[in-house]
């Protein structure tokens, strides 16, 4: 009888863990709902401002950014929407849906990949049109940019499709429960190690800070040696735009790369308290991950005065937009 008190978790034991699931919801509820309001605002304010200024039809940097607001507005809504339903509310309709089961992350990841596919092409393209070679500067053009744009979103419609076969709504008849699960364990590590951490966290980390890093050494040449004409007006507002986005892949995704290495080789805990403790720290950085889904268009508002401007015209009723700017 002793043994097999022991073996039960005290009731102080089950009060600091549920004191550290509120923690946990509390933590997802408001921090993921200021990110979701300020994300699909920014997003949404993104999309108003470049279809209304044309820019996408004459501007390749431009077009991946129009692109990138709207993936992002879906990663939001399907990702981090979802997420908060399900931490904080306990409202899983991956638990309740088949269909939803296999589908949700796939749209997801269509989203996720997509975006930072278009924001790696984004600091190509100013890497390019800031190129003091020629033939370099004539590689940024629209007709690549919509090439590029419909050929990645293919691919990744097709890298996601197994997705849909390997994932599972199952019963666990120990714990008579059900889980949305993968089936398949090598796809698993397949999506964990490659999909999850390379494709979507270290690859385009580095992608970006390296070619953030050649445009502004190209910026400091073009400076040095007083050869600003070589860039158009809105090139170097796309440039500007692009180069200060990095501010917020500092501030969200390196953070989240670091937490999501860390968590993969290490894993949660097995001791209740700290592994209870250890899920609150990594949800905390899954959410701070959408951050960078949520920041583009007020990066853009600091970065660039003219950007600003070009904003109040749109939102102010009573003048008609201006500062068309050609290239």
């Amino acid at each position: 009888m002793s043994l097999l008190n022991s073996t039960l978790p005290s009731p102080l034991l089950l009060s600091d863990i549920a004191h550290l699931q509120l923690i946990l919801r509390l933590v997802v509820a408001t921090f993921g709902l200021f990110i979701l309001i300020a994300g699909i605002l920014g997003n949404i304010l993104n999309i108003i401002t470049f279809t209304t200024l044309d820019y996408y039809k004459q501007n390749a940097c431009s077009l991946y950014i129009l692109a990138r607001s709207i993936f992002d507005l879906n990663i939001l809504i399907f990702g981090l929407g979802t997420r908060i339903l399900s931490q904080s509310f306990q409202i899983d309709f991956t638990l309740t849906s088949p269909i939803w089961c296999k589908l949700r992350v796939p749209i997801i990841y269509i989203n996720t990949l997509s975006s930072y596919t278009f924001l790696c092409l984004q600091s190509i393209d100013a890497f390019l049109v800031t190129s003091l070679s020629i033939n370099l500067r004539q590689k940024s053009n629209i007709q690549s940019a919509r090439y590029f744009l419909l050929s990645f979103v293919f691919l990744w419609i097709i890298e996601e499709l197994p997705y849909l076969f390997f994932q599972e709504l199952t019963f666990i008849s120990e714990r008579n429960i059900l889980i949305c699960t993968t089936i398949n364990s090598i796809y698993a590590k397949y999506r964990t190690y490659f999909i999850y951490l390379f494709l979507t966290t270290i690859i385009p980390l580095i992608l970006i800070i390296v070619f953030d890093l050649l445009t502004y050494r190209h910026l400091r040449i073009h400076s040095r040696e007083k050869r600003h004409r070589l860039l158009s007006i809105l090139g170097k507002q796309m440039t500007t735009m692009t180069l200060f986005h990095i501010a917020a892949v500092f501030l969200f995704q390196a953070p989240f790369a670091i937490a999501q290495c860390y968590f993969l080789t290490v894993g949660i805990s097995n001791d209740p308290i700290r592994g209870a403790q250890e899920q609150i720290i990594q949800q905390f950085f899954n959410v701070l991950g959408y951050g960078i889904y949520a920041t583009s268009f007020y990066c853009y508002i600091v970065a660039s005065r003219r950007f600003r401007e070009q904003v109040f015209n749109i939102f102010s009723f009573n003048q008609q937009p201006r500062n068309r700017i050609q290239p």
